[in-house]
């Protein structure tokens, strides 16, 4: 059996850098056969029979660091000789070359959120980028949900603080707390009653959601 390893980093969290690897699989037509948190397996399809090469396969661990994430790829493929290890080298070097093109897409989406953050947060283009994935099959149903759950949750406990509770020229546009009732959630922090309240501008316009009685010393927001 011929192996092969390249080892190189990206300036990201693990879970964005999972993401991305998932999503160079899936643009490969490779078959995943091992996934979990910090580890992704997968395998060529096989080749043609009029191929003198056997299917490659790469094992893909991410180690978490300060400065980022370590990405190391271990490609194996069945048999000996130039033939062999030269068709893995450049199977893994496909492989690599679409997962550092993910990874700089991603690094300036981020720089551009960053920049844009007060014209508005880009909340269409990753549930549009998470569907995207979805669909590929990079994503399970369970995956998709949870990604999507947490970037509404991201996006509602922004814009309250920014721009309806914390600017006063702002917050005497939101409704007044309803009455509390024991149907009123508790916050997840602090585990003060909430207060319901209606969005008035933004994406989420009309929109209500829960939050914390004890703002501004709390920041907890629930979806209601």
């Amino acid at each position: 059996m011929s192996t092969y390893q390249v080892k190189f980093t990206a300036p990201l969290g693990i879970d964005d850098v999972m993401m991305v690897c998932k999503e160079a699989v899936a643009s490969t037509g490779w078959r995943v056969t091992e996934a979990g948190n910090t580890r992704l397996r997968c395998k060529e399809i096989s080749v043609q029979s009029t191929s003198f090469t056997w299917p490659a396969e790469v094992m893909i661990e991410l180690t978490t660091h300060e400065t980022g994430t370590t990405i190391t790829m271990n490609g194996s493929i069945f048999g000996f000789g130039p033939i062999q290890s030269g068709h893995l080298e450049g199977q893994v070097g496909n492989l690599r070359n679409r997962i550092e093109v993910g990874l700089n897409k991603t690094i300036e989406s981020k720089k551009q959120a960053q920049f844009s953050q007060q014209q508005g947060s880009p909340l269409v283009s990753e549930l549009e980028r998470l569907a995207n994935l979805h669909e590929k099959g990079a994503l399970t149903d369970d995956e998709f949900q949870q990604a999507k759950k947490k970037l509404l949750m991201l996006s509602l406990a922004n814009e309250p603080a920014d721009k309806s509770i914390q600017d006063s020229t702002v917050a005497p546009k939101l409704e007044q707390p309803t009455v509390e009732t024991s149907k009123n959630p508790l916050c997840p922090n602090c585990n003060s009653p909430m207060h319901i309240r209606t969005a008035t501008k933004g994406e989420h316009q009309g929109k209500q959601f829960y939050v914390c009685s004890n703002y501004p010393n709390c920041r907890g927001v629930l979806p209601a």
